[in-house]
C-alpha cells in the first residue's frame, strides 16, 4: 500500500525480536500453567497433581535455548532485511571464545557435570557476542557518537541474560546438599571446606526460647566464617520455627540450618548446602533490571515533538519507518500548510 509500512524480511531485526518475545511469553505462560493446573485438577475434581523439575527444567529449557541462540545477532541485525551470511560471519568468533571457556571450566572444575558445561558455553556464548557488539560501538567514532541509553539499556540487558544463563545451569548441576547428624564437636567435608560444629548455645528471647549452633567453616586451618543457624520454639502456641545461616560469596554460597535434636548425647539433624555461582543468578536479574530503566530513561522517549504529530511514534527514538520511504505527497501538502 502507498505509504504504508514495508513488511520485515524473515532475518531482520524485526523477526528476532517477535522471536525473543514469542519464546518469553511461551515461557512465561508455561510456568503459569504448571503452577495453577494442579490447583484446578483439584478444584474439578480430576484428581491430586504434581508438577515439579521435571516439567518446569525440561519445558523452560526448550523455550530459553532459542532464545540464547539467537540474542547475540540481534544488535548487529538491521531493519528491515538482513543478509544471513553478513549477519553469521562473526558468529564464529563468539563460537569459539565460548567453546574455551566451557574446555577451560571443564579441565579446571573436576567432573563436572554436562549441564554446567552446557550453561558456561551458552551464557559466554552470549556474553562474548553482546561484547563484540559493545566494542564495535566504542571503537567506531561515529557508533560511538550515535550511542544512546537504548543502547546501552539493551547491552546491559542482554549482558545479564549470559550472566543469568551460566549461574542458572550451573547452580542447578552443581548443587550439594548433605543431611547429617553432627553433635558439638564434629566436622564434615564440603567440597574443600570443612565444617566444624563447634558449640550449641541456649538464650531466651522476647517470646521465644533459642537453640544456636555455633559452625566454624574452615579452610584448612584458616576459619573462614562461622554460622550461626538456630531453632526456635515460640511461648505462644509452641511453634518452632528453624532460622538458616548462610555465607555469601560470588563464587558459592555455604548453608547451614538445625534440624531437630536426635538421641540424648546432643546430636542434632543438620542440612548443609554449598551452591555455586547463586549470586549470578541475581547479579543476572539485576542487570537486566537495570538495562530496562536505563533504556526507559532515555531522554529520546520523553522529547517533546514539533513535527507532524502523525509521524510514527517510533521515528524519534531511531526506529526505522519503511526504510525512510518518501512521504505522500497528501501529506507533504499538509505539513506545508
Amino acid at each position: 500500500e502507498e505509504g504504508g509500512e514495508q513488511p520485515f524480511a524473515p532475518v531482520s531485526r524485526e523477526s528476532l525480536m517477535l522471536v525473543n518475545n514469542l519464546m518469553m511469553v511461551s515461557a512465561c505462560a508455561m510456568v503459569l500453567l504448571g503452577t495453577l493446573y494442579p490447583l484446578l485438577a483439584d478444584a474439578m475434581g480430576w484428581g491430586k497433581v504434581s508438577v515439579g523439575p521435571p516439567y518446569f527444567g525440561v519445558m523452560f529449557t526448550l523455550m530459553i535455548v532459542p532464545v540464547v541462540a539467537l540474542i547475540p545477532f540481534g544488535p548487529f541485525a538491521r531493519w528491515r532485511r538482513e543478509d544471513v551470511a553478513t549477519l553469521a560471519r562473526p558468529a564464529g568468533t563468539w563460537l569459539a571464545i565460548a567453546a574455551v571457556v566451557a574446555m577451560a571450566a571443564w579441565l579446571l572444575v573436576s567432573e563436572l557435570p554436562w549441564k554446567a558445561i552446557v550453561g558456561v558455553l551458552g551464557g559466554t556464548w552470549v556474553i562474548a557476542g553482546v561484547a563484540m557488539w559493545g566494542w564495535r560501538q566504542v571503537r567506531d567514532r561515529k557508533r560511538r557518537a550515535s550511542f544512546n541509553g537504548g543502547r546501552l539499556g539493551m547491552w546491559l540487558a542482554h549482558l545479564g541474560v549470559g550472566v543469568f544463563v551460566i549461574g542458572v545451569l550451573v547452580k542447578e548441576s552443581t548443587t550439594l546438599e548433605l543431611d547429617v547428624r553432627m553433635a558439638p564437636g564434629d566436622s564434615i567435608p564440603l567440597r574443600g571446606y570443612q565444617i566444624e560444629f563447634a558449640e550449641l548455645r541456649s538464650y531466651t528471647g522476647p517470646n521465644y526460647r533459642s537453640e544456636q549452633g555455633v559452625f566454624h567453616v574452615r579452610d584448612g586451618d584458616r576459619i573462614v566464617t562461622t554460622l550461626t543457624p538456630a531453632k526456635r520454639a515460640y511461648k505462644s502456641g509452641g511453634e518452632r520455627m528453624t532460622e538458616a545461616a548462610i555465607d555469601a560469596g560470588f563464587t558459592r554460597d555455604v548453608y547451614v540450618s538445625l534440624g531437630e535434636p536426635i538421641g540424648g548425647d546432643g546430636a542434632w539433624a543438620v542440612r548443609v548446602y554449598h551452591k555455586p555461582l547463586v549470586r549470578w543468578i541475581w547479579l543476572g536479574a539485576l542487570l537486566m533490571m537495570a538495562g530496562g530503566f536505563v533504556a526507559a530513561a532515555d531522554k529520546r522517549y520523553r522529547r517533546l515533538r514539533a513535527t507532524d504529530p502523525t509521524e510514527a511514534p517510533g521515528r524519534e527514538a531511531g526506529l526505522p519507518r519503511a526504510a525512510d520511504a518518501p512521504i505522500p505527497a497528501a501529506r507533504v501538502g499538509a505539513a506545508e500548510a
